[in-house]
């Protein structure tokens, strides 16, 4: 699993829980699933919503026909079976010139809306078992109202949430193929000695620095001049299994002299001897030893 600094995660993602994408993807799986659940609910509910709201509107529509000839009398009623009439001729002329629909379904279409507002005059109904079921049928159609806006509350509920985590997963995915994540997971240990002056360049440059390497042969003890502002720096690395002695701090002050730079410092992916900290000491040498090698990316050890 790739190390992901904690100060690069808390960057591009405001926190320090969830520092690796395996975890952002196991919290992020769950919403996703919880999201497309509330998503299936509120069509759900909102299909039952819109199904209760019609049987509700034509129920009141009967109702409201059925009180027409004793509310209104008949002049009124006349005036409802015009409109029905109006109504079921558009109705007719829709269906044969826009869906094209046969001879018998256009008839019915147009004669349905005028046998609707004949129909209490015809067959006069008792207004009481009507207005009963509109009631029922507003009732019905306040709880899947009710229901519908629950499930609405939890499908927004749940789409936050994902989101959240969503802008968490990439944030992570962002700090993980950010250059710095991507020098701290380099192994040194397994690197040889040029691959180590590569990676050394890499980390210098990545911090800011301009990077010039010697040269293989008569490098006099210096592999690297990085360079920032003003000061050059001859930088010697070691890729050692073992520690480094003195004699490193020594070709190193000299090639400094030598390549005219301000400081000197020697970088190696093990350790060093105390004499070697001891000419370090006395020369002004940075030594940065492999334990040091995060803190030098991270830019906590400025040469």
């Amino acid at each position: 699993m790739a190390e992901i600094d904690p100060e690069l995660v808390e960057r591009f993602t405001g926190q320090r829980r969830i520092t690796t994408v395996e975890a952002a993807r196991a919290e992020l799986g769950p919403l996703k699933s919880a999201l497309h659940d509330a998503a299936h609910n509120d069509q759900t509910a909102d299909a039952r919503r819109r199904g209760a709201h019609f049987e509700y509107k034509v129920c009141h529509c009967r109702l409201w026909l059925a009180q027409v000839p004793s509310r209104f009398g008949r002049e009124r009623w006349a005036i409802v079976l015009v409109i029905g009439s109006v109504v079921g001729f558009c109705a007719g002329l829709c269906f044969i010139f826009i869906v094209r629909a046969s001879l018998l379904g256009t008839v019915s279409v147009a004669v349905f809306p005028t046998l609707y507002a004949v129909a209490p005059l015809i067959f006069p109904s008792a207004i009481e078992p009507i207005a009963n079921l509109a009631q029922r049928y507003e009732k019905a159609y306040e709880l899947a109202l009710n229901d519908h806006n629950a499930t609405s509350d939890a499908l927004n509920d749940a789409q936050e949430r994902y989101v959240v985590a969503k802008r968490l997963h990439d944030g992570i995915l962002r700090a993980r193929e950010h250059p710095l994540s991507r020098l701290l997971n380099v192994d040194i240990r397994s690197m040889s000695g040029p691959e180590f002056e590569l990676f050394l360049a890499d980390v210098f440059r990545f911090l800011g620095y301009s990077v010039r390497p010697t040269g293989k042969s008569g490098d006099k003890g210096v592999d690297l001049i990085v360079a920032r502002g003003a000061r050059d720096v001859a930088l010697q690395a070691k890729c050692y299994s073992g520690t480094v002695g003195n004699w490193a701090v020594q070709e190193a002050f000299t090639g400094m002299a030598i390549y005219r730079c301000q400081r000197c410092a020697v970088i190696t992916s093990s350790t060093f001897t105390a004499a070697a900290r001891t000419a370090a000491a006395a020369t002004g040498c940075i030594l940065i030893d492999g334990s040091q090698i995060h803190d030098l990316i991270r830019g906590r050890i400025v040469v």
